[in-house]
């Protein structure tokens, strides 16, 4: 009694601690295709550089570095309409980008609406002091305005100051060498890039535009602690930098941080309501963290906003396909294809399979015994429904025949993520006329991540796993706390519990079990493990030392087969061979 008081103290310890809630960057792919396009661009190959960035805006239509370098390639080839447009749709998807703002003050210029530029280049200057281009934009903002009389020569004038146009020297060297980087980012030069970002943060340590620059730069090689660095840096300086805060969350993002980020974007949303890249970003956060419910009313009011914003509609589209609603999907996916027809994401979605919320597994073992003992044998088949990315119902029937007496299992579980850190389960089951099963059965446990780990040594578990089973002569109780290690991003699975069992005399006794599993390819898992523990026979618990394997094989995304064996040796009883088939189909 003493050891079973001690055991369910600490099962009931790491129950209380399993309630506590504690958990790529990707480089830029778009920025590498778009290389060509920016290239042309910057040898005055404008024609060119419009065809290439018209098919990157195609294939990535809220990237908002690609729409302003188009905006300025359609200002070097006098295309004011298809700029603005660009412009316009930048500052919807980013409404901080201030080289969006820049353009449309060119744009303002070029027209002669002088008010119009003027409130644009202003606040280019309150985020960028030090912006040679807008100073020296207000400069003949303010020449023009002294001299109406002239307005076709000052905006002729005006077109020297194009950022699509053909390179002024400049002797500030912060704006040379913040040039430069910019061009190394969108080639994908990130290194280069952060190189020249320093060298211009040497001459003008407190630029927030320089700093975040360089932050971003450093997020897409997977430097987040520079990045995180550089983003404070820019806070220290401006703390009201929009776009240094959300660099912030997109760090979080970038290293799995989705609850900082989350918490950070609720932050941001009480000083911008109504920013919609705010607004956007939360939503996204909320379909990553599997809030796909949320996620859906979230993406629902932008798109009731501007039912013109395709990103909104898509995002729309991905919460009702993450609930299973394929039908409400597709639905929001035709409707993003109508506003941007040569859309590649938009098709991507349209063309990939239904998610499979429904499973079906179906397992049978044939056991030899030693001696004159007849043959086992065991079949089950189980249910099991996706409710959304987290939560998951499963019905089972258990049939099994051992030593000519049959019984019959129905079982019913359910098992939900808590949290990107904790994971639980729950399962109850009853056997009617049970002659050597348990009469009924509850049970449960899950696993709380400990550590989240790197590459090599990844994410360290710790579990738990808790049953009671009713036999006809008493109650077995069994507490199995257990560590679960996982090695090269997932490769290499290590698992090992340590069992206790209580049985019907209320009897302790303590085993283990150690397991690893390893995943040859993507295709193919192995795994194999060892147990010396009690085992119920007839309602009796015996010793048992049972050494295990076997292997699964995926055939495609819906099927997959398994085997596996098992030797059992019983004390003072008969031993035990295992072989097992089964397969798993998702539909």
């Amino acid at each position: 009694m003493p050891a079973r008081r001690f055991i369910w103290r600490i099962a009931a310890a790491l129950a209380l601690n399993f309630c506590a809630s504690w958990a790529l960057a990707q480089t830029s792919e778009t920025e590498r295709l778009y290389k060509e396009g920016v290239d042309a661009r910057l040898h005055d190959r404008f024609d060119e550089a419009r065809s290439k960035l018209e098919e990157a805006a195609r294939l990535a239509p809220a990237n908002a570095d690609v729409l302003v370098q188009l905006g300025f390639t359609f200002l070097a080839l006098g295309d004011i309409g298809g700029a603005e447009t660009a412009f316009k749709r930048t500052l919807e998807i980013s409404p901080a980008y201030v080289d969006a703002k820049f353009g449309l003050a060119q744009i303002a210029f070029r027209r002669g609406d002088l008010p119009g530029a003027k409130m644009f280049v202003d606040q280019v200057l309150t985020e960028r002091p030090d912006d040679a281009d807008a100073k020296a934009l207000q400069v003949n903002i303010a020449k023009a305005e002294a001299e109406k009389a002239r307005p076709r020569a000052a905006a002729q004038k005006s077109d020297k100051l194009v950022r699509g146009a053909a390179p002024v020297p400049r002797p500030d060297p912060v704006v040379q060498l913040a040039d430069e980087a910019r061009k190394r980012r969108m080639e994908g030069r990130f290194g280069e890039a952060e190189v020249l970002y320093n060298k211009a943060l040497t001459h003008d340590p407190r630029n927030v535009d320089l700093l975040v620059a360089l932050g971003m730069v450093q997020g897409y090689q997977q430097k987040f602690e520079d990045a995180r660095l550089s983003f404070e840096k820019a806070l220290a300086i401006a703390p009201n930098s929009l776009d240094a805060k959300i660099g912030l969350v997109r760090l979080s993002i970038w290293t799995g941080g989705t609850e900082a980020a989350a918490a950070q974007l609720q932050s941001l949303s009480s000083t911008s309501p109504d920013n919609r890249e705010i607004l956007g970003l939360r939503a996204r956060v909320l379909l990553l963290e599997g809030h796909a419910a949320e996620a859906e009313a979230a993406f629902a009011a932008l798109v009731a906003a501007d039912g013109n914003d395709v990103d909104a509609v898509l995002g729309l589209g991905d919460a009702r396909r993450a609930q299973g609603r394929e039908k409400a999907a597709l639905q929001a996916y035709q409707a993003a294809l109508v506003l941007d027809p040569d859309s590649v994401d938009v098709q991507q979605r349209l063309d990939a399979p239904a998610p499979k919320f429904w499973r079906l597994d179906i397992d049978g073992n044939y056991s030899t015994l030693t001696g004159s003992q007849p043959d086992w044998s065991e079949g089950s088949i189980a249910l099991s429904r996706a409710f959304g990315p987290d939560t998951t119902l499963t019905a089972r029937f258990f049939a099994a025949t051992r030593f000519d007496h049959s019984d019959q299992q129905a079982e019913l579980g359910i098992a939900h993520k808590f949290s990107d850190l904790f994971s639980g389960y729950a399962f109850a089951s009853v056997t009617p006329d049970a002659d050597f099963l348990p009469q009924y059965a509850i049970g449960g446990g899950g696993a709380l991540l400990v550590t989240k780990g790197a590459d090599r040594f990844g994410p360290l578990s710790a579990t738990l796993d808790l049953k009671y089973e009713r036999y006809s002569d008493g109650d077995v109780e069994t507490v199995s706390p257990g560590l679960q290690q996982s090695l090269w991003s997932d490769k290499l699975v290590l698992t090992a519990k340590w069992i206790n069992v209580f049985d019907q005399q209320q009897h302790h006794a303590g085993g283990y079990l150690v397991r690893a599993d390893w995943s040859v390819v993507d295709r193919l898992r192995l795994f194999a493990g060892y147990s010396d523990a009690l085992e119920p026979s007839d309602g009796i618990m015996i010793p048992t030392q049972s050494i295990f394997g076997g292997l699964s094989f995926d055939l495609n995304e819906q099927v997959t087969l398994r085997t596996n064996f098992a030797h059992e040796e019983r004390e003072n009883a008969y031993n035990r061979d295992v072989y097992g088939v089964g397969m798993t189909w998702r539909f």
